[in-house]
């Protein structure tokens, strides 16, 4: 069963959990230092700016970053993430959850679209996989 949380003005599920609360994510994460990603909107109008985010969590699936501002659940988001080994990695994903978080917000996002290159980097650089 999904955890709900009521934030950003919308409900909001986390995960599915197991019987004993821990999550059952279909790819792992790993909490990162030093990453970050510039997001915005994706729209088929004029782009608005991007902006910098810290980003909390990244896995082959997707990644969790702080944010300033609420992003709707469902809303389409292009990312560039920025490694201390790899900049310039383009994505476009999907917001999963958005909850308060320290000073503002942590978004979830899962990947849509992503190089399968860059989605294996990601694989070796923090899981040690091939």
């Amino acid at each position: 069963m999904s955890q709900a949380y009521l934030d950003c003005g919308i409900e909001v599920s986390i995960g599915p959990k197991d019987e004993t609360g821990a999550e059952q994510r279909q790819e792992g994460r790993l909490e990162v230092e030093g990453v970050t990603t510039s997001v915005r909107q994706a729209t088929f109008t004029k782009p608005g700016p991007m902006r910098v985010a810290r980003v909390l969590d990244i896995g082959t699936g997707g990644i969790s970053f702080e944010s300033t501002s609420t992003m709707p659940i469902g809303q389409k988001v292009e990312l560039v993430i920025d490694t201390p080994a790899r900049n310039g990695i383009a994505a476009v994903g999907r917001v999963k959850y958005c909850i308060r978080w320290a000073s503002g917000f942590r978004v979830g996002i899962e990947f849509v679209e992503i190089n399968p290159t860059d989605q294996k980097f990601f694989t070796k650089e923090y899981f040690n996989s091939p």
